[in-house]
């Protein structure tokens, strides 16, 4: 077994942890391996447009804010700076497209 792969108590542990968990973020586990991997690429696509949305409003900020405060406000709210960049980017490249 390497260090990737699970024993059978541990994978029977981890299954039971994850539907705990999913009631309570209101996961539904899919049924089978491909709706699953569907899953996964929706939630992927939905996490693209949010970081999007989070970059314009991020940017909108930045733009209204005096000069400093924007990465002030980012620390005081407890907001990565770095992920904060990111969505920016991914707005900018967006905005770019004609």
């Amino acid at each position: 077994m390497n260090n990737t792969e699970l024993s059978i108590e541990e994978s029977a542990a981890l299954e039971l942890k994850v539907e705990r968990l999913a009631d309570e973020i209101q996961l539904v586990i899919p049924t089978s391996i491909e709706e699953t991997w569907a899953e996964v690429v929706r939630l992927e696509e939905q996490a693209f447009i949010n970081a999007a949305k989070r970059g314009m409003l991020l940017l909108t900020l930045k733009n209204n804010l005096p000069h400093g405060n924007f990465e002030v406000e980012l620390k005081a709210r407890g907001l990565s700076q770095h992920s904060a960049r990111d969505s920016m980017t991914i707005a900018k490249m967006l905005l770019a497209l004609p």
